[in-house]
């Protein structure tokens, strides 16, 4: 197991470093000492049919979790909530309108009975009426720039990464059609790094708004530091978590870096970060797993949960207090961990 889990955490890790970045400046930092609520949860491992092939994403709705296999000719398997029953597979691979080419893996945005991806391009909404799965697709406009990490925020506007080479961290997209960069770095590239393109893959990080698109947080995955920004692309806060393991700037060499959030989901009251808090050198060594972090839309950190097994994705239902996660390299089971 400890291989498997490596060559998937160092999979990741190269991904990360191919991925487009982002930033600010002269705002007052808050610093946090770490988390004063933790606690520990026990996976309750469901088995499934063998329909799982390289499980990346999972999302939640009303009902149902669909997990997405990247491997599989068939995208999505769906299963029923709160058992995970599974109940079918959709989704297939090509160029027609319903069919998926390329789609990312995080959602634009998640409804209570839809999920919207961005694939090549395109929109895809996928909607379940009666039970059964409908894809709905229209096209979205992206001739100037390149689309990494697409979200929805509200009133027909997004947010994405700005792009490789990019001074600014993330792209604003109106519904005029205006874009806006917004966000400058926390280091300069006149200091450690030689140009942008390193700088921006040390500082790599990922983007969750708020459900109902008033602010959004921005998590980095190479050092312990969030950013919440509102919908027009300003800094609201800005916040370090001074504890080990972790430094206050990414090592310039990639296998000094330790790596924490992988994955991030938001709730109304909280956003969540998937954090492995480890270098690559130690994926597979060490007898540590992820936790999962929660903090406040002011980036305050709230109640740290230590899990006792690998994921790779996960969903929480607030309601039901249950996260529900997956683990790329486990083709044989959902995790089901109960919060207290």
């Amino acid at each position: 197991m400890g291989k498997k889990i490596s060559t998937y955490f160092t999979l990741l890790y190269v991904m990360f470093n191919i991925c487009s970045c982002s930033n600010e400046k002269n705002a007052v930092v808050n610093e946090f000492a770490g988390f004063s609520d933790k606690s520990e949860l026990k996976a309750e491992r469901i088995d499934v049919p063998p329909v799982l092939l390289y499980p990346r994403s999972v999302y939640l709705l009303d009902d149902r979790l669909v997990v997405m296999n990247e491997k599989t000719d068939t995208l999505f398997s769906v299963y029923s909530l709160p058992e995970c029953h599974y109940q079918g597979q959709f989704g297939q691979k090509g160029q027609g309108p319903e069919d998926f080419n390329l789609p990312l893996i995080y959602p634009v945005c998640t409804e209570d009975n839809a999920f919207t991806l961005f694939d090549s391009n395109h929109l895809k909404r996928i909607v379940f009426e009666g039970g059964i799965p409908k894809v709905q697709s229209k096209g979205f406009s992206v001739d100037n720039f390149v689309i990494n990490n697409l979200v929805y925020l509200k009133d027909e506007s997004y947010v994405c990464s700005a792009g490789f080479e990019s001074e600014h961290e993330l792209r604003y997209i109106f519904k005029d059609g205006t874009d806006k960069e917004s966000g400058t770095y926390p280091e300069k590239t006149d200091g450690r790094f030689k140009d942008a393109l390193s700088r921006n893959q040390a500082y790599s990080n990922l983007i969750v708004a708020k459900p109902d698109g008033s602010r959004l947080a921005l998590v980095y995955q190479f050092i312990r530091r969030n950013r919440v920004y509102d919908d027009s692309g300003n800094l609201l806060s800005d916040n370090v978590l001074n504890i080990k393991p972790g430094t206050s700037e990414p090592a310039l060499n990639d296998d000094e870096r330790c790596i924490h959030c992988i994955a991030v989901y938001a709730t109304d009251k909280y956003f969540y970060t998937l954090n492995l808090d480890m270098t690559s050198q130690e994926l597979g060594t060490i007898d540590r797993f992820p936790n999962i972090q929660v903090f406040d839309w002011d980036g305050v950190p709230v109640k740290q949960l230590y899990l006792d097994c690998f994921i790779s994705s996960f969903v929480v239902d607030e309601v039901h207090r249950i996260i529900y996660g997956i683990f790329a390299e486990d083709d044989s089971h959902l995790y089901k961990f109960r919060l207290s």
